[in-house]
């Protein structure tokens, strides 16, 4: 009496078995694959995720995007992505390279100017971005670019020329030239 139980459990068991295997089995889907989505994205869609991606210290996917975004509208902007993403990444001279093409690019010339004088300051070559810095007219520049300019001044020992440009940056704080918005 027992061996035909026995049978009939593992005869069951076996048909059970059966059929829940189709459910693991997955369907073709029709969702285009991962390569095909990327080739959708428009290059200013690239260049925005790229942005993003950099922000969020995923280096390898803002680079494939912002790569991918040289061929669109916003070329300049992407050199200038790249050129940060690049020196982030300790490639200095790549870095220092995609801020001249942006230039040469039509991007703005302060952004170009700081990002070239990083470059150079991370080789050690703070004359070079000293250059670079007072190369953008001083009634003009940015609070990124006047803090640069003093922090390269404070390097290189000219701590009296130093503190009239940081205190611009504390004026222009007091006065509420900095929106509250301006993480930078």
């Amino acid at each position: 009496m027992m061996l035909p139980m026995r049978t009939f459990l593992l005869g069951s068991l076996c048909l059970l078995t059966g059929c829940g295997s189709a459910a693991l089995v997955k369907p073709q889907s029709a969702a285009p694959s991962a390569a095909h989505a990327e080739k959708e994205l428009s290059p200013d869609a690239r260049l925005a995720r790229g942005l993003t991606r950099l922000g969020q210290s995923r280096y390898a996917d803002a680079e494939a995007d912002l790569t991918a975004a040289l061929g669109g509208s916003k070329k300049a902007e992407a050199l200038l992505g790249l050129s940060e993403l690049l020196l982030t990444t300790g490639r200095y001279a790549d870095a220092m390279e995609r801020a001249k093409l942006a230039r040469s690019a039509g991007a703005d010339a302060q952004a170009c100017a700081l990002a070239q004088a990083r470059a150079l300051r991370a080789t050690g070559e703070v004359e070079a971005a000293l250059a670079a810095v007072r190369a953008v007219p001083a009634a003009s520049a940015g609070p990124e670019v006047r803090l640069l300019l003093g922090e390269l001044l404070l390097e290189v020992g000219k701590r009296a020329a130093a503190e009239p440009v940081l205190l611009t940056l504390i004026e222009d704080y007091n006065t509420d030239r900095v929106a509250k918005t301006d993480g930078p």
